[in-house]
């Protein structure tokens, strides 16, 4: 009933603005720090976040689902939980496999939980930093899900119950010790985590993957191991100029996707010198 006119159907309706303005604040503040993650974003995320940001522009609201990418397209980037190392050695890889002609390579990787995960790269695509992950769907059973994106030396989940820790771990234990983890993945799988096939021979299934793999790859292969140890601070030069961190011959940078350039510093060091390179590498971003 109103107070002023007494009639029973006339409900008088308080407005609180403290209220009002303090939502009004959270959200402009959502927005700004939406604003502040977009050099962070892979690309699609990126693209759809300053469509966001120009709608509130132009329009000045949102509606409630596009509240709701606001803060799932933040939470990506703010949530993103630290690493230990680097994912460059993952790009790398990818890098090396489609300098060698693979057109959509993929990593197969079992979690310690049983979950099935995939990592694919499509080189020559205009975000070539971006690895796509995907989980279960191992052999035909359930549907693949897509959980997330590692980019820029960073696990970007795309939810949290699809990026795990249990997933986020298989993954960091392949940029770790990508020998070791093919080595693991073999028993899990009982497949070659590169390619999909089965090891037929004992040399292949001790090292987790067959020759034609270990070339594609740049993994270390029986007798043809690298035995050129040509110093740390070369190849740490060579890797610098492939990063595109200094001039290169005095013409600007190298381009960071050059995957002839990255197969050259492959060929000339062995295994040991370049993971050496690399750490320092890793220590200085730190």
């Amino acid at each position: 009933m109103c107070d002023k006119c007494g009639n029973p159907e006339h409900v008088e309706f308080e407005l609180d603005l403290e209220q009002e303005l303090a939502e009004l604040r959270l959200k402009l503040e959502n927005l700004i720090d939406l604003s502040e993650c977009v050099p962070e974003m892979v690309k699609k995320d990126q693209d759809f976040a300053v469509s966001l940001l120009q709608n509130y522009t132009t329009r000045g609201s949102l509606t409630n689902n596009q509240w709701v990418w606001v803060d799932r397209l933040r939470e990506r980037v703010r949530g993103v939980e630290p690493i230990y190392g680097s994912f460059d050695p993952i790009l790398v890889m990818f890098r090396l496999a489609g300098a060698h002609g693979l057109k959509k390579p993929k990593v197969r990787l079992m979690s310690k939980g049983g979950t099935y995960v995939q990592l694919n790269f499509y080189p020559g695509e205009k975000d070539e930093k971006v690895v796509d992950v995907y989980i279960d769907g191992w052999q035909g059973h359930g549907h693949r899900k897509f959980a997330g994106w590692i980019h820029k030396d960073r696990l970007v989940p795309y939810s949290k119950d699809r990026m795990t820790e249990d997933v986020r771990n298989v993954i960091q234990d392949l940029a770790l010790d990508p020998i070791g983890t093919a080595k693991a993945m073999a028993g899990k799988l009982g497949v070659c985590m590169y390619c999909g096939q089965r090891l037929s021979d004992d040399r292949s299934k001790k090292a987790g993957y067959g020759p034609i793999c270990a070339g594609n790859w740049g993994l270390p292969w029986g007798d043809s191991e690298k035995t050129n140890h040509r110093g740390v601070d070369d190849c740490y030069n060579d890797l610098k100029r492939f990063y595109g961190l200094h001039p290169f011959d005095g013409s600007g940078n190298v381009n960071r996707m050059n995957p002839g350039f990255l197969g050259k510093v492959c060929e000339k060091y062995s295994e040991a010198v370049i993971n050496q390179a690399q750490q320092r590498i890793n220590e200085e971003k730190i």
